[in-house]
């Protein structure tokens, strides 16, 4: 027998003893009292559900728990922690390794801790600043966001009824969702199938429904790096294509881009936020990307948000650097780019660190 059959036999057996102790009652009361028992059933399991997971180290493991189980158990052996949290975008464009170096070389020997993984945005990237503070007990110096992945707001397709899709959903990451979704342009229906998607897997992930099929030991999960870097291009991807995310009117873009309020409330309320957590140095950065209207759409959220401290790579020479021979696809580049982003954004964090 498995660990998790013996929570679905206690459930069971609740049920049963409730329905066999009840006393003789008029039919009316014995509707309502099958249904108390069932309900206090329901909440008996999910309970010992919980404690029995907690107890035995289960969890809804996701790719993005490795790289947390590496940081865990590997803890930083410095005073104090720079933590990067990205997407697949930052995972191959920065070199934690590299990143480290060079701030050690310019005086500051912190230890720099990187989260990132393909198919986690905007609005989970809280949720594994939670969890690697709960994990590792260690505020970071400083915290850098990735701005990319905000318009992100509808459930990839890839993460429904999945364990990547529950694990860090929370009340708050619904409720940024729901924010979005209203004010965002697209048919009802759609808004309205997204909505039910995100309060199922609330309610999923309240209930632990579905943690059998998703469980396992956290202690037996594989670490791995967050740095991910890509070797060879993708067969499909068009060269030209470096050449037309160099326009000439990028600032005019950037006043014309359509951000939602929504978002930048949220990113204000994030930014006075972490202060209060302990954490003296919340900046946000923009990994390497050719869409040159996603650009625009970070460049804005800096602009227009006065609360966050950005370094956003649209406003240097860094887009003529990374030639077509750099890029793998349109949104993330080689090993090579990896290098050239990653001494350029350590340059502009020792500024930002050094108070200027």
């Amino acid at each position: 027998m498995s660990n998790i059959e013996p929570i679905l036999l206690f459930g069971a057996i609740a049920l049963i003893a409730i329905q066999v102790l009840r006393t003789r009652l008029p039919i009316q009361a014995q509707s309502f009292q099958i249904l108390s028992g069932v309900i206090v059933g329901f909440m008996l399991f999910v309970g010992f559900t919980d404690v029995t997971a907690g107890s035995l180290n289960l969890m809804r493991a996701t790719h993005v728990d490795e790289v947390l189980a590496e940081l865990e158990r590997n803890p930083s052996e410095k005073r104090l922690d720079v933590l990067i949290i990205g997407s697949s975008r930052s995972a191959n464009a920065i070199d934690d390794d590299r990143l480290e170096a060079a701030l050690e070389k310019a005086g500051f020997p912190y230890d720099v801790r990187f989260i990132a993984a393909g198919g986690f945005f905007a609005f989970e990237h809280e949720a594994l600043l939670d969890e690697y503070l709960r994990e590792t007990d260690r505020i970071p110096i400083a915290v850098l966001f990735e701005v990319s992945t905000e318009a992100k707001v509808v459930l990839d397709a890839n993460k429904e009824n999945k364990a990547s899709g529950i694990r860090f959903l929370n009340g708050g990451h619904a409720w940024l969702a729901f924010e979005h979704l209203m004010e965002s342009d697209g048919p009802l229906i759609e808004k309205t199938r997204n909505l039910q998607t995100y309060a199922r897997h609330i309610f999923y992930r309240m209930f632990n429904i579905g943690l059998a099929g998703h469980a396992k030991y956290r202690d037996f999960l594989l670490p791995r790096d967050a740095y991910q870097p890509f070797d060879t291009p993708d067969p499909d991807f068009d060269p030209d294509s470096v050449r037309s995310a160099l326009p000439k009117d990028f600032p005019v873009l950037v006043a014309r881009a359509d951000v939602l309020d929504a978002t930048l409330r949220w990113r204000a309320r994030q930014a006075a936020s972490l202060p209060k957590r302990g954490i003296k140095n919340a900046l946000y950065f923009t990994p390497p990307i050719l869409d040159v209207y996603r650009r625009a759409h970070q460049a804005a959220i800096c602009a227009r948000v006065p609360a966050i401290r950005c370094i956003e790579y649209s406003d240097s020479d860094l887009p003529e650097q990374l030639t077509n021979e750099h890029w793998r696809d349109a949104g993330h580049v080689l090993r090579s780019g990896a290098e050239i982003y990653t001494d350029w954004l350590a340059e502009r964090l020792i500024r930002k660190l050094a108070g200027e």
